[in-house]
């Protein structure tokens, strides 16, 4: 994927790599949220810094029991010598073996940059490795660069301390890789079916979402469900029913329906947010990205689908009968499959969303409360069949109109010839 919007990221990774070249040295922490193109950006950082400096790469690992030293592990066949050595020996101290370490990025005749990648699955001593560079690069020839997540607030609070303890050290340098912006997501979907906004809107220009659904069917991809779930599954049962509750709300959560509906709480809401899939937007919550809400209500079998709405619903019908609830209670009592509660609320939705000239809304409200009406409704139905017909038709769907006005006629009919009859055979 080429390259958008990372010319920042790119003159600081060069402008830290002269100073390097010159004698002083950077720790550079690279924070950002999952997918958004941290790796991207050092392959390219890497590629075109080949032949001036010496690359060393190494990776943290989502292990239940993490490697210990795992990147230096990655690095030790590469670098060979004593590095290599220490690491196979079945007791080495650490302070021996990561001043070995400072050797090594110091003994080339060109810097060496050394990359950590994905830093938040980090072993303890990993992060004491991470700690000793940071505090002595300042006069050395090497760039280390460390990777972490910044979306996954629980992912290693050790890390964070680290980088709290190094941050006044004058060696320590820090680059934050964003999402996108909408101009980004426009310029990358050029020459696709997809339209540039929607795209925005579902993927908030995270760069792995956005190829995954480009090189797609327009459906979730297979590789971002994986991604959602693999994140998913290692929270703690009431944070996954905080976090499927918040889905089946839908873009902004509040925060106390979202505690009544599945009675999560501090811990639990906690806990999504810290997981980074969940977001703060001012008093109430939201996803990150509108395809991990989808991805997650796409997960939900039926039968757990209209449960949680219920749930939703029954909250909802403890607040104020207002009008402009009329919708989010339309709308959860249909999924909920509770017909009596559609009837009460999709009708007055849609003259709410008709006062407020969103016709194709009123319409829509319309349609959901017909698919709730019985046979034995008659009065009801043709009643609502009326209101459908001219909201359609203040909407030019012509097709809809007549279906609708065609049905009245035809159950009119019905009426006249049931009310006929009786007086053809009394005579």
């Amino acid at each position: 994927m080429k390259l958008l919007e990372r010319e920042l990221q790119r003159a600081s990774l060069d402008g830290w790599l002269v100073d390097a070249t010159n004698g002083k040295g950077s720790l550079v922490f690279i924070g950002g949220e999952a997918g958004v193109g941290k790796t991207s950006l050092l392959n390219e950082f890497c590629r075109v810094s080949d032949g001036r400096v010496r690359v060393l790469r190494g990776q943290c690992d989502p292990l239940s029991t993490p490697r210990p030293l795992g990147p230096l592990q990655d690095i030790a066949s590469a670098v060979e010598g004593e590095l290599d050595r220490l690491l196979n020996e079945s007791t080495v101290p650490c302070d021996r073996l990561f001043r070995v370490v400072l050797a090594e990025l110091d003994a080339s005749r060109i810097p060496a940059l050394f990359v950590i990648e994905d830093a938040h699955w980090a072993d303890e001593a990993t992060l004491d490795l991470i700690r000793f560079l940071g505090r002595r690069l300042a006069s050395l020839r090497s760039l280390v660069v460390v990777t972490y997540r910044d979306d996954d607030a629980g992912a290693n609070k050790a890390l964070r301390h680290i980088m709290g303890d190094l941050a006044p050290a004058n060696a320590i340098r820090r680059l934050s890789v964003s999402p996108l912006s909408a101009g980004g997501v426009r310029t990358l979907s050029e020459g696709s079916e997809f339209d540039p906004d929607e795209l925005f809107r579902l993927t908030g220009g995270n760069p792995f979402y956005l190829t995954q659904v480009l090189a797609g069917d327009g459906s979730i991809p297979a590789s971002v469900r994986d991604s959602v779930l693999s994140r998913i599954d290692r929270l703690q049962p009431e944070t996954i029913a905080a976090i499927e509750t918040s889905a089946a709300i839908g873009q902004v959560v509040p925060l106390d329906l979202l505690s009544a509906a599945c009675g999560a709480g501090t811990a639990a809401i906690e806990d999504a947010l810290r997981s980074g899939l969940l977001i703060t937007v001012g008093n109430d919550l939201s996803f990150r990205h509108e395809i991990v809400r989808e991805t997650v209500l796409s997960t939900l079998s039926p039968a757990r689908r209209r449960l949680i709405h219920g749930h939703i619903l029954h909250v909802l019908s403890q607040y104020p009968d207002l009008p402009k609830r009329a919708a989010a209670r339309a709308h959860h009592a249909d999924e909920a499959g509770d017909g009596e509660a559609v009837l009460r609320s999709a009708p007055i939705a849609a003259q709410r969303a008709a006062s407020l000239g969103s016709q194709p809304e009123a319409a829509h409200q319309y349609a959901r409360a017909l698919r709730y009406v019985t046979e034995t409704d008659r009065s009801d139905r043709e009643r609502l069949l009326g209101l459908y017909a001219d909201t359609t038709h203040y909407c030019g769907w012509s097709d809809e109109t007549i279906a609708a006005r065609r049905e009245l006629i035809e159950r009119c009919g019905r009426t006249q010839r049931a009310t006929v009859r009786p007086i053809i055979s009394g005579r």
